[in-house]
């Protein structure tokens, strides 16, 4: 992206700040482009990271993302706000939220010519998987619409089934991005995010429990890479199509804490609980990224071992 006008909803969470990163670097290579970021507090979120507030070609949209007014003259958007499985809203605020806010988005967008949209969406489309092979952009299978859990990835659902008939009656271009699990720099350590967890532990020496019996299989694409394939769906993938979005390089969650733990600290003990642990996530959670890598020749270009080092030296500048 050389240049033009982009707009970006979510811009301030940790994906958010992952794609401004990687757009700062395009900018300090030359590229031309402007980028609005809607925020519900900018100022906020300058205090907090001070780093963004000299640059001269971010702006900001302070407000609500139900009230959002796109520029006239924006031709790119990435849709990414919304709430998360962790979010202090009920089930149906939050459901509300997020459609009502896509609804925006698009009506938004439908007025500017040739406006094109990214959705920042989630696997939970794909509800629970029974199978222990990757899952294609194809799968049929869905979140139960009757257990209250399902209220996340089926919101995804309609919101990417919003974006497609918008598509049809409007000519809005639309790509959705259905992503996975990510992990590296800027992560929490102490919130929902078991990656950050195993590694804040061994960090500062605890030691490492599994709650679970440790099986379920997972795979992490590092944020930097995550921000580089969101960048190429945007202007690239495909006007209609869906892209799984992640690592196709599986873990166990044992595997996992094995190699945090030589990586960072072998003394530490670990421990698996073995409890049920109740989660709307299925045992195996692995994307097919054939689809990205085939049409983008989008990689894994960080692997397991690389990230857990580059988060941790995130953290502890010191470690090698």
């Amino acid at each position: 992206m050389e240049s033009g006008h982009l707009l970006i909803t979510g811009g301030t969470g940790i994906i958010g700040r992952a794609l401004l990163r990687a757009l700062r670097h395009w900018r300090r290579g030359g590229a031309r482009f402007r980028v609005t970021v809607l925020s519900r507090d900018p100022a906020a979120f300058l205090d907090r990271y001070p780093e963004w507030r000299n640059e001269d070609w971010l702006g900001w949209q302070s407000g609500d993302v139900r009230k959002l007014l796109i520029p006239d003259d924006v031709r790119l958007v990435i849709h990414g706000s919304g709430e998360s499985h962790a979010s202090s809203l009920s089930p149906l605020q939050s459901w509300d939220l997020n459609y009502q806010g896509a609804r925006r988005v698009f009506d938004q967008a439908a007025r500017l010519p040739g406006c094109r949209v990214l959705l920042v969406g989630s696997g939970a489309v794909y509800g629970k998987n029974p199978f222990t092979q990757p899952i294609r952009e194809d799968c049929a299978m869905g979140p139960d619409p009757l257990q209250p859990p399902s209220e996340y990835g089926e919101g995804k659902r309609a919101v990417e089934l919003l974006g497609t008939l918008y598509r049809q009656q409007f000519g809005l271009q639309v790509v959705s991005a259905r992503c996975f699990a990510f992990a590296g720099p800027d992560m929490p350590l102490d919130a929902h995010f078991a990656f950050g967890n195993f590694l804040g532990s061994a960090l500062v020496g605890d030691d490492i429990v599994i709650r679970g019996d440790g099986r379920q299989v997972r795979s992490f694409l590092a944020y930097p890479d995550l921000a580089f394939w969101l960048l190429q769906l945007l202007q690239c993938g495909r006007d209609g199509a869906a892209y799984n979005v992640g690592s196709d390089q599986e873990v166990s969650i044992v595997e996992l804490v094995e190699q945090i733990r030589q990586q960072l600290n072998p003394s530490l003990a670990l421990h698996v609980q073995g409890q049920a642990v109740a989660s709307s996530a299925s045992g195996y959670y692995v994307p097919d990224i054939s689809k990205a890598r085939e049409e983008m020749d989008l990689q894994v270009w960080t692997p397991l071992p690389d990230l857990i080092a580059l988060t941790a030296r995130y953290y502890r500048p010191d470690h090698t």
